[in-house]
């Protein structure tokens, strides 16, 4: 009995030790998230406003939509820093990922973070450009505009989110990293259900976009895209 209440202290000292975290590669992700935080605090200092209403506007269409229809300039500076932002917490998390299930990098840790940082920067912002294309073609733009003003919306949230996630992921135990690395994975695919929710509610209220444009659109610019540059970085 004794045996066993000894091996259980050794194996909990184990676990709650410094040596058992994976301190080596966490040294340039702690700067990284230490960044993100700094540019959070930027946008909170200079304006709680619509920090609170980005919030509130993911669970409430209604607000969403007094911000799509009130942007000013402000509020443009404010989701340029949490855009960058997002991409920047979501590159690491995909490290993360990469990194937990063991693909080939051979490049170093911080080269294969930034090779990822500009594929995802290159991925989100072209998306910009696809959904104006398609408004030309389509002929409702503003739909497009809105629809993708709540992407990016989501996205704000979610890249806020994600940096107690990667930082969880960093700095726990080995033995409950995984468990972290699956709900961050799972409130992705969570944020990109959201959106498509939105996107769906966004067109019920431009009945001139039909059902069949609809469904070639998401499969086309929300799932295809995220397939091809799963594969891209399988490659690397």
């Amino acid at each position: 009995m004794l045996d066993n209440n000894y091996l259980k202290l050794i194996h909990l000292k184990k676990v709650f030790l410094l040596e058992d975290i994976n301190i080596k590669s966490t040294d340039w992700i702690l700067g990284v998230i230490i960044f993100s935080l700094i540019i959070l605090l930027i946008v909170k200092l200079f304006s709680k406003k619509y920090l609170i209403r980005i919030f509130s506007s993911t669970h409430n269409y209604q607000i969403a939509y007094k911000l799509f229809r009130n942007e000013n300039n402000l509020f443009i500076r404010i989701s340029i820093f949490l855009n960058i932002l997002f991409i920047i917490i979501l590159s690491v998390f995909v490290y993360q990922i990469f990194e937990f299930f063991n693909f080939k990098q051979e490049l170093n840790n911080f080269q294969t973070y930034m090779i990822y940082f500009l594929i995802l920067f290159i991925f989100y912002f072209s998306k910009i450009f696809i959904y104006k294309i398609l408004s030309q073609i389509i002929l409702e733009k503003k739909f497009f505009s809105e629809y993708s003003f709540n992407v990016f919306l989501f996205n704000k949230v979610y890249g806020i989110f994600l940096i107690f996630v990667v930082t969880f992921v960093s700095f726990s135990p080995v033995s409950f990293k995984k468990y972290f690395i699956y709900f961050g994975i799972i409130t992705f695919i969570l944020n990109f259900l959201l959106q498509t929710i939105r996107g769906i509610q966004i067109s019920f209220n431009h009945k001139k976009l039909s059902l069949f444009y609809m469904i070639l659109f998401f499969l086309s610019v929300e799932i295809t895209p995220f397939l091809l540059i799963y594969k891209f970085f399988e490659f690397l």
